[in-house]
């Protein structure tokens, strides 16, 4: 049953419910009841299997008859500046419907502001039994140990002895909160040179490409051992624009945008990301539904001898 069927995941597939959307959808999975199908993805989540052997601490809880609470706390790597953040994910039963709603937040402030990174939506079709999904992300500004885990790095590599702060009120949008440096003495860096130094910075110590138009492409992959993440630097005179790929390797579906803005008077540091509200069934969330429901398949075949 379904783990020893050739299965393909196809991504960018016009949705079987929505017209006009896309989705990952799978091909037809021959002699796979759709309704055990759907209570194998619930019974895989309840059991506590999506976990990935990576977290320092892996929780769950029972929020109500119908979803399940996902806590994974994990290990900053040292030389993006130590520490741990957590991601928090809500997953959402519908028996009646075989729809399964994973709504994931990123960090702990997050979740106490009650803002939700993205939600993976998983459908299934019966007459065939067919797997649709896709991951709607919302848009939001974010500013926390992340962000400053990726920057400061980088900004201790050119000799900068300063402090990244998270959450803070924003220099440059009012109302709004970045991650802000200390006011910074120029010496061997000044306001004027700082995006070349950081551009240096990036190819020497992080591995960085520059690429023919003057970008700068970055696999983090070997560094960031929590998940791949690939990006690319674009530099201007007093800012700088990183254009997040997540896992994709092609560079190809951009997910979001870490801003770098250099401030003259006095010399400070000022960074934040923008969210991008798009809905994603690309080639990452191909690859994602097809990890998951080879491993729920499985767990069927085991089950049932």
């Amino acid at each position: 049953m379904g783990g020893s069927q050739s299965v393909s995941w196809d991504h960018d597939q016009d949705s079987l419910t929505e017209p006009g959307k896309k989705s990952v959808i799978s091909s037809p999975l021959d002699g796979v009841d759709p309704d055990a199908l759907f209570n194998a993805f619930e019974k895989y989540v309840r059991a506590g299997k999506t976990a990935t052997g990576k977290e320092a601490k892996f929780e769950m809880e029972d929020m109500d008859d119908k979803r399940v609470l996902v806590l994974q706390r994990f290990t900053i790597p040292e030389i993006f500046g130590g520490g741990d953040f957590a991601t928090r994910t809500v997953y959402k039963f519908d028996q009646a419907k075989r729809k399964l709603e994973a709504s994931l937040t990123i960090g702990d402030v997050y979740w106490e502001r009650k803002v939700i990174n993205t939600t993976g939506h998983l459908l299934i079709h019966a007459d065939p039994t067919r797997i649709e999904f896709h991951s709607d992300q919302y848009a939001f500004r974010a500013s926390g140990k992340f962000l400053r885990g990726l920057l400061e790095p980088v900004v201790k590599a050119m000799d900068l002895n300063v402090e990244l702060h998270v959450e803070q009120p924003s220099i440059k949008d009012e109302g709004k909160t970045s991650v802000v440096t200390d006011v910074i003495t120029p010496g061997d860096v000044t306001p004027e040179n700082f995006m070349q130094k950081f551009k240096e910075a990036l190819i020497e110590h992080r591995g960085g490409v520059e690429l023919p138009d003057g970008t700068v492409a970055e696999d983090r992959s070997g560094i960031l051992e929590i998940w791949k993440s690939f990006a690319k630097h674009e530099f201007e005179a007093d800012r700088s624009f990183i254009y997040e790929y997540g896992v994709d390797e092609t560079f190809t579906v951009l997910r979001h945008i870490n801003h770098l803005q250099v401030h003259k008077d006095p010399f400070r540091l000022e960074a934040w990301t923008e969210n991008l509200e798009a809905r994603f069934a690309s080639e990452p969330e191909a690859k994602f539904l097809q990890d998951w429901a080879e491993k729920v398949l499985t767990c069927m075949k085991e089950e049932s001898g």
